[in-house]
């Protein structure tokens, strides 16, 4: 792969006004005049659509309603030419040298299918540089750049994936709407056809992601569903029922927070509802027959886990 590899830029926005003229500013000061950068607007309501016609060479597709992250950026994914395509966030600033540190990488690693570069907070401490799921509930970890061992994702937020390893793997999957853990589901199935995942320190962002963390139960609902999504749909029987679902039982008992129950009793009612759909995606990913014998265990498990969670919040 030369160094000069074609590259497309494809960035979903949503409201983002506050963001989207510095993002594109940078990238303008950090690419050549001719690269390709598509951006997927989902709805604003603001005056990101007016900001980003203002930028020449552009293609916007501006869609009526939003989408969610994997619709937009699979719309982009559609229409992009590069042997590179790269998914980035609006609310990210450039450095210099990126695009040059990304396609040096590709360039030195065939079997490379998807690269994530060095996100850094505003104040310059680091905010990612790959992750990792922990087990056995796989909740998601942010590993020090010193890292050195095998990644299990990087954030979407900046997220290169080789043309080759896009045409295997396919779109994202639009059922982690609107968000979480859709970048974390790519790299797995990435890892099945057998691309490397890496994160490239040199190839660096500053991103304006919020540094704290929210306890809206609906951001609560909206993380434990895709987490839990994600297990189902890539977990083995044998795993989730010796490991993951005694796990899950563990937090429902150590987070003691009335709220934070609830919301996961949400959950997992949602994800006894949804289970016959998620079960024939890990059907299509794993070439494996879901068994009636296997749906009606794996509902049972859920529902104990809800029993569960609304036990321990109302207890007196």
């Amino acid at each position: 792969m030369p160094q000069d590899v074609a590259v497309s830029i494809i960035i979903p926005t949503w409201n983002g006004e506050r963001f989207i003229a510095n993002c594109l500013e940078s990238l303008r000061h950090t690419c050549p005049e001719n690269i390709e950068i598509l951006v997927v607007d989902n709805g604003s309501l603001d005056a990101t659509p007016q900001i980003v016609a203002k930028f020449p060479n552009i293609c916007l597709i501006s869609n009526v309603a939003n989408r969610g992250f994997s619709a937009a950026v699979n719309q982009g994914l559609q229409l992009a030419h590069g042997d590179i395509l790269f998914l980035l966030n609006q609310d990210t600033v450039a450095h210099p040298d990126w695009l040059q540190a990304l396609q040096r990488r590709f360039t030195q690693d065939a079997q490379l299918g998807i690269l994530g570069c060095k996100l850094l907070y505003p104040d310059g401490r680091l905010q990612h540089a790959g992750g990792r799921l922990l087990e056995p509930n796989w909740m998601s970890e942010h590993v020090p750049e010193d890292f050195a061992g095998p990644l299990d994702f990087v954030t979407g937020a900046a997220f290169a994936i080789r043309r080759e390893c896009f045409s295997q793997v396919g779109l994202f999957d639009t059922g982690y709407y609107p968000a979480y853990y859709e970048d974390v589901d790519y790299c797995l199935r990435a890892r099945l056809h057998g691309w490397n995942i890496a994160c490239e320190l040199n190839a660096q962002f500053t991103h304006f992601e919020s540094q704290s963390q929210t306890t809206d139960m609906n951001q609560w609902i909206m993380h434990g569903t895709q987490r839990l999504r994600l297990a189902l749909i890539h977990g083995s029987t044998e795993w989730l029922i010796a490991r993951f679902f005694p796990s899950e039982q563990e937090l429902i008992k150590q987070n003691k927070l009335r709220e934070w129950r609830v919301a996961m009793a949400n959950v997992y009612l949602m994800a006894a509802i949804q289970l016959r759909a998620t079960a024939k995606r890990h059907q299509v990913l794993y070439s494996q027959d879901v068994r009636i014998n296997w749906l009606l265990e794996i509902h049972h498990q859920i529902l104990l886990l809800r029993q569960l969670a609304l036990g321990y919040a109302f207890e007196t």
